[in-house]
């Protein structure tokens, strides 16, 4: 029902307030990269547009003012101190669409794609506490780790299937954690293997024949965790469901 609702028919659902701040950021930082392509970066420009996409999220004035002062602080050590490195050329906010993979159409949009000598590096920004490493034993890190993760193999299916990349000699992805304290922990690369790809290929091709036949199955009896996670993977996979 959930699936349903959501991903169907797109029911308008509450955002958080972290949700909205991390919308605004995402704003600022697109138009970041598209002032270093055309003209050059000016910060006060940036800040203006973080102010305006928090403003369009209609944040209790609380929340909007703590929000505006923690964004405006990030995004002027990011740009400002050079934390954040924008090459010329990178392209910003991409919306890749109707991408065919195994008969099932995908779509997504992507926060960065650097391109150098046949070489595609795809950036996701994530505001919020960094992961160290996608493989964890933690268990209250573990779904988080999952979902950055698949999130970025995804992307590279995408893009590894999309027309309009069709020279690629190889694709790496990376999480840039914007707000780590450590700048050892700023980005986590992920280097996307065969294998890992054509698992994600053949759970999407499964998921998509049940969206297809409208068949949501119940998951209510799998777990509320990773290891629910995976069990519910591995059942697709195997055709159980």
């Amino acid at each position: 029902e959930s699936f349903m609702d959501r991903h169907l028919l797109h029911l308008p659902v509450a955002r958080s307030a972290q949700g909205s701040y991390g919308t605004a950021v995402h704003a600022a930082l697109e138009t970041a990269q598209r002032l270093v392509n055309t003209t050059k970066l000016e910060l006060g420009t940036v800040l203006d547009r973080f102010e305006a996409s928090l403003a369009s999220e209609h944040l209790p004035p609380v929340d909007y003012e703590r929000f505006r002062t923690r964004g405006e602080q990030l995004l002027g050590h990011l740009l400002h101190k050079d934390r954040l490195v924008l090459i010329k050329g990178s392209l910003a906010e991409q919306k890749l669409s109707d991408v065919a993979l195994d008969g099932a159409r995908l779509g997504g949009k992507l926060d960065r794609i650097d391109q150098d000598a046949g070489t595609i590096l795809i950036s996701d920004y994530k505001t919020g506490k960094p992961l160290a490493s996608f493989e964890t034993k933690d268990r209250t890190k573990a779904i988080k780790a999952w979902r950055h993760r698949t999130q970025l193999l995804f992307y590279a299916l995408l893009v590894g299937h999309s027309g309009r990349f069709k020279r690629v000699g190889s694709i790496q992805t990376q999480m840039l954690y914007v707000e780590a304290e450590d700048p050892r922990q700023f980005s986590l690369l992920l280097e996307p293997n065969a294998e890992s790809l054509r698992r994600l290929q053949s759970l999407v091709a499964a998921v998509w024949q049940h969206v297809m036949q409208l068949n949501l199955p119940d998951t209510s009896r799998y777990s509320p965790d990773i290891d629910g996670i995976q069990a519910f993977e591995a059942d697709l996979l195997s055709g159980n469901i």
